[in-house]
């Protein structure tokens, strides 16, 4: 039996009609028709496309949607099921499924803010902070004196996005919408329904701090400044104990928005959200994505005083840089998550930022609706992205694990002295870090280790004799036998005339090249008739000493 992978908690509001068929999503790839999820559904991880579809049919599930480039798949179980428990139970037995994912009950998926009203007085909070005190806290008016960050690109995936703030709209590229079950599935509509509560009013405030327009006489400055942003809206309209204990839509729609970044020029991506739990197909994702060379950056969770000292996802990813929330007395935010997972930290309470247009919360600066003041790790990650941004725009060769080298060594300590839980490295320092990375030397590899040089082996000894073989016709002219031979390779030796019954007729020793024909005419001391029989006798020698012999018995020829 397969062990079920360990999934997050979160229910699902669900739309009331199934898929008629299923979808693969690639990274960017959009369907003409966009499925609506209608039942509670699994992901699972198979070898293929063709795997998935096999295990969905014997199963009595359906493939609503695919991940192939991370090998994972979202299976819908039939209209009108409320649990997909079983299914994911039956699932993780299936010899050809190799892990599954979900939402469960005891799961907590939340946007990182604590929502407050704005109150204005002049520039200054009741609470007392200066605005805009979280640009001049973390310095970034001095790194805008290197940087606005022209030329980079910001990703952002959040829950919704006022494309048309005037704060925002010149910023704007490729929005791409992966809420499924919503009309504007798979479409670059990313703006908030106007059914949708106040609540899901976060994107937008979100994409504000990272980049806003600035210097253009309207509303707030965003830390990316001249940065663009492609925003990708997610579903977050999540009930937690809504009744559909098991589903992994909200896994699968963050799974796909980042597939969607992969497909896009952005430098860093910010993921102002977080859940309590592990998802395989989301670390699977980021990873690829990280491996592009992306940043990725997310909140560090607003679960301390709820869940104290959990780990919260993506933030506490390997290589996602986890962004703690500061107030304006350089303290943690009591409900910040700590952890030694925790990188850096940044200004996140009571912060300035755009608010969709169509809603009246907002109140700034006379009473204008578009801009609100909120609080949380959401406000803190995206400041730190757009700092990101202005990095990469002075260095865009700088990879992931440079640019989080470059924002903790730069980072001014908070707290414990070094690392610690709460603040990670400290608090961000934009110009510190802008002025590292552009100035950012990478150091040179390590020389590689000196490759011995191979003795040469000994040849080994030559102990094998020359090839002798006598060659031709024996010939007499009186008391003159001439005898010709050759060796295989160069040799000296004796050539020897015998009588049938061994006794010595003549000697004469010879030098011979290899392969070529040695020609030696002997001198008896009594003439030797025609058609009389002989042994021809050779003895050589190679240039190592290796003595061949070679006899055989002729007839004389004329």
């Amino acid at each position: 039996m397969r062990p079920s992978a360990v999934a997050l908690l979160l229910t699902a509001s669900l739309v009331a009609v199934a898929p008629a068929s299923a979808a693969t999503v690639a990274p960017g790839a959009a369907p003409d028709a966009a499925p609506e999820l209608s039942s509670p559904t699994v992901l699972v991880k198979t070898s293929s496309e063709e795997v998935a579809e096999a295990v969905a049919r014997r199963h009595d599930l359906t493939v609503s949607r695919g991940f192939p480039w991370i090998g994972w798949y979202e299976l819908a179980t039939a209209p009108g099921t409320t649990d997909a428990g079983a299914a994911r139970t039956a699932l993780a037995q299936d010899p050809d499924v190799k892990g599954t994912d979900a939402m469960t009950s005891d799961e907590d998926v939340v946007l990182a803010y604590q929502p407050k009203d704005p109150i204005w007085n002049g520039g200054t909070l009741a609470t007392g902070e200066q605005l805009p005190w979280h640009l001049s806290k973390t310095n970034l008016p001095a790194a805008w004196d290197r940087t606005t960050g022209a030329g980079a690109q910001i990703g952002i995936i959040d829950s919704e996005f006022d494309t048309q703030h005037p704060d925002l709209q010149a910023k704007v590229r490729n929005p791409y919408n992966t809420a499924s079950g919503t009309p504007n599935y798979h479409t670059g509509n990313v703006r908030a329904a106007d059914s949708d509560s106040p609540n899901v009013l976060h994107g937008t405030h979100v994409a504000g701090i990272a980049a806003a327009s600035t210097d253009n006489g309207l509303g707030t400055s965003g830390a990316g400044f001249d940065a663009t942003f492609v925003p990708v809206r997610i579903s977050t309209s999540f009930t937690p104990g809504g009744g559909n204990p098991v589903d992994a839509q909200f896994v699968g729609d963050l799974t796909e928005a980042l597939g969607y970044m992969a497909t896009q020029s952005v430098g860093v991506v910010n993921m102002s959200l977080g859940t309590t739990r592990n998802h395989p197909p989301l670390e699977a994702a980021i990873a690829q994505l990280r491996a592009k060379g992306v940043t990725i950056v997310a909140s560090a969770g607003n679960f301390q005083e709820s869940n104290p000292n959990a780990p919260i996802y993506p933030a506490s990813y390997n290589g996602v840089i986890a962004v703690a929330n500061t107030q304006n007395n350089d303290t943690v935010a009591p409900s910040s998550s700590n952890g030694n997972w925790v990188d850096i930290a940044a200004p996140g309470t009571n912060i300035l930022s755009t608010w969709d247009t169509r809603n009246s919360q907002g109140s700034f600066p006379n009473n204008d609706v578009g801009y609100n003041v909120i609080s949380g790790t959401s406000m803190a990650s995206p400041l730190v992205t757009g700092i990101v941004a202005l990095m990469k725009a002075v260095r865009p060769d700088l990879s992931p694990d440079e640019v989080e080298t470059i924002l903790k060594g730069t980072a001014r300590d908070l707290g414990s002295p070094g690392a610690d839980p709460q603040f990670g490295a400290g608090l961000i320092n934009a110009a510190a870090a802008v002025n590292a990375a552009a100035s950012y030397v990478r150091p040179a590899p390590p020389a590689p280790a000196p490759v011995p040089v191979p003795v040469p082996a000994a040849p080994p000894a030559d102990t094998l004799a020359p090839k002798v073989s006598i060659k031709g016709l024996v010939t007499v002219a009186g008391r003159s036998v001439t005898v010709r031979f050759a060796c295989a390779e160069a040799c000296k030796g004796t050539a020897r005339l015998r009588s049938t019954k061994r006794k010595l007729l003549a000697s004469k020793s010879f030098t011979g090249k290899a392969g070529k024909s040695v020609t030696v005419r002997l001198k008896t001391k009594k003439k030797l008739k025609a058609r009389s029989t002989v042994i021809v006798e050779i003895a050589a020698r190679d240039a190592a000493g290796n003595l061949a012999t070679k006899a055989e018995r002729r007839k004389l020829r004329k």
